[in-house]
């Protein structure tokens, strides 16, 4: 395995479940540390729920994983129901499924790392424009970015 792939795994890892350098805390440990009962909750420096964002770093996991292992045909349309599902948690167990629904979609996605080859990042993905690199390196940009917004909601409906 080369150098830049054993980077783009620990990258990943450190911000789904290590000790990022922000020093904010990792996705799941946030998500684990979170009272159910806010999930749902919207607040105004956002037009999503965090059960909604957890939703939707599931779905781009899920498209990153599929373009790894070659499936020129999936797609999520932007700004769709898809991209962004509509989902509500009734219970702590149904928040509980979603954040390991969140983690074997993780796990699956640094199992197709590890077993990447190291000259398949320069290689355009399928039905793409762009390399296997720039998408690894995108859906790494895309948890950070969810993270800080689920830290901000929560950090305001919870105290609300």
């Amino acid at each position: 395995m080369s150098n830049k792939i054993k980077q783009y795994i620990e990258e990943c890892n450190t911000i789904f479940n290590g000790d990022p350098w922000h020093g904010g805390g990792s996705l799941l440990q946030k998500l684990n540390s979170m009272d159910h009962r806010y999930i749902n909750d919207k607040c105004i420096c956002s037009a999503n729920s965090i059960v909604r964002l957890v939703a939707h770093l599931i779905r781009w996991k899920v498209f990153t994983l599929k373009k790894l292992q070659g499936d020129m045909n999936f797609k999520i349309e932007l700004n769709s129901t898809e991209d962004w599902p509509d989902i509500h948690i009734s219970s702590e167990t149904e928040w509980f499924n979603l954040i390991e629904d969140l983690t074997n979609t993780q796990e699956q996605l640094i199992g197709e790392l590890e077993n990447m080859a190291f000259e398949k990042l320069d290689d355009i993905v399928p039905g793409e424009n762009y390399s296997h690199g720039y998408l690894i390196s995108g859906i790494i940009q895309h948890d950070v970015y969810h993270l800080g917004q689920i830290q901000l909601i929560y950090n305001t409906v919870s105290k609300a």
